[in-house]
């Protein structure tokens, strides 16, 4: 890992190509690693998901609340490079990211911990606990990080002194630390990076995106290509080069904000009310 927390400038980079959108995914050096899309709360389609990592050139790991299709369904096409993951929120409001060596290994898990529990809402924590999740995925492939630990409100880890308790007790248990997130403040995002540097755990970032503008906002990469097939032991060997980011926002307030109206557009409308068009991306390493 090379100066994962050091902020540099980094040099401009055009990653539009004009490729031919049919083709298969060519391996990426950049992916974000937390995306949502209308399998849950999240406003992108699954092709708006392709076209917008193929315009950019970077992978993308979907990411979706207490389900599974719209992953799998992206690694299906093969239009993308990916690897099978969700978010899954425990009875204690805490979200983990799990990223599954194969499809096979995700739908297992999904069909026996997370469907038979799920709420019919669109997003919902589910009834059973933090220990009850992190231990049926020891049973499976599996990649665990802790999500936007220091997030607004009851995302945070500070946010009371039972919860502290309870999600410092379970980073023995867990992979990977949520070291940046697009939808945090800097502050929140710095002292997520400051938690892991303590504890050994491996950085991951993204952009918790909900819709199709802030996909790719929020980037990981790699020492060596990525692809669907490799992802998986890149980040479990800590094969990474950097976090980077563009175009996020300085206050979590704003990007609350921002997120709440697109939600409740997307939850009345049904669809994605952020805009797309002719998009490059200027990387700064953080």
């Amino acid at each position: 890992m090379k100066n994962i927390h050091n902020r540099k400038s980094w040099p401009s980079r055009s990653v539009f190509s004009g490729k031919d959108q049919t083709a298969s995914p060519t391996e990426v050096s950049f992916v974000d690693t937390h995306v949502h899309t209308r399998f849950s709360d999240g406003g992108a389609t699954i092709p708006q998901v392709e076209e917008v990592c193929r315009e950019l050139e970077i992978g993308c790991l979907i990411v979706d609340h207490n389900e599974i299709r719209g992953s799998i369904k992206l690694l299906d096409r093969m239009k993308v490079q990916t690897m099978p993951s969700m978010e899954v929120g425990s009875r204690e409001q805490i979200d983990l990211l799990m990223y599954f060596r194969s499809a096979d290994e995700a739908e297992i898990f999904f069909r026996r911990h997370v469907e038979p529990y799920r709420m019919k809402r669109l997003y919902s924590f589910l009834p059973v606990s933090l220990d009850y999740l992190i231990e049926a995925a020891a049973e499976h492939e599996v990649l665990i990080s802790m999500a936007h630990p220091f997030g607004p409100f009851w995302k945070n880890i500070e946010y009371g002194k039972k919860r502290r308790q309870v999600l410092l007790r379970i980073l023995s248990q867990v992979d990977c630390i949520e070291v940046f997130n697009g939808a945090a403040s800097m502050k929140a995002n710095r002292k997520s990076q400051i938690l892991c540097q303590s504890t050994g755990l491996i950085p991951l970032a993204g952009s918790d995106s909900h819709t199709v503008k802030g996909i790719g906002s929020v980037l990981v990469g790699f020492d060596q290509p990525a692809t669907s097939a490799n992802m998986y032991d890149l980040i479990n060997n800590v094969k990474i080069s950097g976090i980077y980011a563009n175009g996020v926002k300085k206050h979590n307030f704003s990007n609350t904000i921002r997120i709440a109206i697109q939600h409740s557009k997307k939850i009345v409308t049904g669809k994605d009310h952020s805009t797309q068009a002719g998009r490059e991306i200027t990387l700064q390493r953080l």
